[in-house]
C-alpha cells in the first residue's frame, strides 16, 4: 500500500521525521510511503522549528492493512523419488494460492500433495492473494531433499531354478 501524507504544520518548520511504524522514517515534507506487510501501523510526525522548539503528533493505528498473511509447513523434509509431501498453508484473508514445490511444477490447491520425481534439494514457495490482488509471498526457511534411489544388481545373470545368488548392498 502506498500512501501519501500532508504535513499540516505551521511556523518556521526547519526539519520534519516522519516514523511510519515500521522501522523507516523520512525528512521530506510530504512524503510517500510504500508498507510492505499487513498489519496495524503508528504514524508520527516530529517538526522542529528554527528555534529547536519540538513538536510532535503521533496517530494510532493510522494505517491498517488487512491483506493476505500466513505461513506453510509440510509432511516431511526428506523422502525417496516418486514418494508425496502434503503441504499445509496456514493463512488468513486469503482467496488463491499459487504453490510453486521448487521443480517446475505449480498448484493452485489450498493444502496440495505433490510427488517429486527427481533427486535433489528444493525450496517450496507459496504466493497467496485476497480479492483486492493483495499478495504475499512466503518462502519455507526449510527445504526438501529427494533422495533419487538407483537399485544396480550388477552384471545380468543368467539363473536356473534352483539357482542362489548373492546381493550385497552399500551405502
Amino acid at each position: 500500500l502506498i500512501t501519501t501524507f500532508t504535513n499540516n504544520s505551521t511556523g518556521n518548520i526547519v526539519d520534519y521525521i516522519w516514523n511510519f511504524g515500521d522501522s523507516t522514517i523520512s525528512n521530506q515534507i510530504n512524503p510517500s510511503h510504500l508498507f510492505l506487510n499487513s498489519g496495524s501501523y503508528d504514524v508520527s510526525l516530529i517538526v522542529i522549528d528554527n528555534f529547536t522548539c519540538v513538536d510532535t503528533v503521533k496517530y494510532s493505528d493510522l494505517i491498517s492493512i488487512y491483506g493476505p498473511s500466513g505461513s506453510f509447513t509440510f509432511t516431511t523434509n526428506k523422502i525417496c523419488d516418486y514418494d508425496s509431501v502434503e503441504f499445509i498453508a496456514d493463512v488468513k484473508n486469503t482467496d488463491t494460492y499459487l504453490w510453486d514445490f521448487g521443480d517446475g511444477i505449480y498448484s493452485n490447491d489450498s493444502n496440495p500433495t505433490h510427488s517429486y520425481t527427481s533427486g535433489d534439494i528444493f525450496h517450496p514457495t507459496l504466493i497467496i492473494e485476497n480479492n483486492s490482488s493483495c499478495q504475499f509471498i512466503i518462502s519455507s526457511i526449510d527445504s526438501i531433499e529427494v533422495i533419487d534411489l538407483n537399485i544396480d544388481a550388477g552384471l545380468d545373470k543368467n539363473l536356473c531354478l534352483g539357482d542362489s545368488v548373492l546381493l550385497e548392498s552399500t551405502g
